[in-house]
């Protein structure tokens, strides 16, 4: 089996965080299958049947197969030959979004997210005129009382096994960020800041459409409330 330098590997995990649904919901193998010449199989953890494995072609040096699932046209996995290892990485790419497009077509959420997303980008643009404007002390206060109902929020949600003990501090460590930037930062990269978080917190809940509602619903107030002028 041939071993990835530590750049190469990099680069593969540097392609699964850009995709939809960031790294955190995939699980790399580089040491499965030796006897069936497998570089590295990527598995989609929310559904392990949607996998993504790159192999040796022995028999023309130089070449890699491809086996993915879902394939461009079919659930059930495929092979494809490549000529080269670029191919291969980049098509990970095209994978993952094979993955997002049939879990749209399977949940609204996805839609949903980018309508909010979509919403909270232009509420900012249209109320926020002076790009430079820093937070008072009352807008300041009033935005540490809202994230401290997040976190609260959170906590009950872990408290109901919803969400892990690890992500409730993943969650909480995001917003101790936020809180601290606060202080520094101006009022519009502040909340382009925030909701760049806050999706990538509802990202990583890809694992159960039950845990993407219900991470969306506790953070939909805090998104498209009042954004202070």
């Amino acid at each position: 089996m041939k071993n990835l330098r530590p750049s190469t590997i990099k680069r593969m995990y540097t392609i699964l965080d850009e995709t939809y649904f960031t790294k955190n919901n995939f699980d790399v193998d580089f040491k499965s299958g030796k006897s069936d010449n497998i570089i590295l199989k990527i598995t989609f953890v929310p559904e392990p049947s949607y996998y993504y494995v790159i192999k040796d072609q022995v028999q023309y040096q130089g070449r890699f197969i491809v086996e993915q699932a879902p394939s461009p046209y079919f659930l059930q996995g495929d092979q494809q030959v490549r000529d080269n290892f670029d191919s291969c990485l980049n098509g990970i790419t095209e994978w993952a979004n094979r993955i997002l497009e049939d879990y749209r077509q399977g949940s609204p959420i996805f839609d949903e997210l980018d309508e909010l997303r979509k919403s909270f980008e232009e509420k900012i643009s249209a109320h926020i005129a002076n790009g430079t404007a820093h937070f008072d002390e009352e807008e300041k206060k009033k935005l540490q009382q809202k994230m401290d109902e997040l976190v609260s929020k959170f906590q009950e949600l872990q408290q109901k096994n919803e969400i892990t003990e690890k992500q409730l501090g993943d969650i909480t460590t995001n917003l101790e960020r936020l809180s601290k930037d606060l202080e520094t930062f101006p009022k519009v990269a502040w909340y382009r800041t925030a909701g760049s978080r806050i999706f990538q917190i509802i990202k990583n809940f890809a694992k159960s459409k039950e845990g993407r509602e219900l991470i969306a619903s506790t953070v939909k107030g805090f998104l498209t409330g009042g954004v202070s002028k």
